[in-house]
């Protein structure tokens, strides 16, 4: 028997905080950002998702989910899977910069 090859390399990121059932759903992510795993989101009027920040109109204000995966829609909206629950690591989840998390937590919490 030879030794194993090594294919890659697993780095965890922290995403997630402990067990929880978690729920996945497929999302349209609206044209024009390019978000990272952890990644806040919001459900605007359209269906559409977006990056969630505070004062935000149409709904993007008010967090429903955090993004399962990279996803760069820039030219056209962009098919992405989002975790609408689960117990996540409040320091791993990525905000608008300049955006206070502890303003979503409610919100968040309301969704366990």
């Amino acid at each position: 028997m030879g030794t194993p090859n090594e294919i890659g390399q697993y780095t965890p990121d922290e995403l997630f905080a402990g067990d929880f059932p978690v729920i996945r759903q497929s999302v349209t992510i609206e044209d024009g950002q390019d978000l990272k795993r952890g990644t806040a989101l919001a459900q605007k009027t359209n269906g559409k998702w977006v990056l969630v920040e505070v004062g935000g109109a149409d709904n993007s204000d008010q967090p429903k989910a955090i993004l399962a995966g990279d996803i760069f829609a820039d030219g056209a909206d962009a098919q992405a899977t989002v975790y609408r629950t689960g117990f996540f690591n409040r320091e791993a989840v990525i905000f608008k910069d300049g955006d206070d998390p502890a303003a979503f937590i409610i919100a968040f919490e309301a969704l366990q």
